[in-house]
């Protein structure tokens, strides 16, 4: 559990950082790079954006985009 509450921080630092430049570029191209490392350890990309679905829903003011790695769709 505790590794999940320390990824998901390292997350919303990717995310603070994004909002404080104004360039949603440095958190996409971190999920980017990240899914490419999990993906390589097996882990399927679904895995990734059910995570940061479930981020989104804790803060809906601040996902305001769409995720590189699932399109379009992500949204809906």
């Amino acid at each position: 559990m505790q590794k999940c509450k320390d990824d998901n921080a390292h997350h919303m630092r990717h995310l603070e950082t994004a909002l404080e430049l104004d360039d949603s570029r440095v958190f996409s191209d971190y999920a980017v790079w990240l899914n490419g490392i999990l993906n390589n350890y097996g882990m399927e990309t679904h895995t990734l954006t059910d995570n940061f679905r479930y981020l989104s829903n804790l803060f809906p003011q601040w996902m305001n985009w769409t995720s590189p790695l699932s399109g379009p769709s992500a949204s809906t």
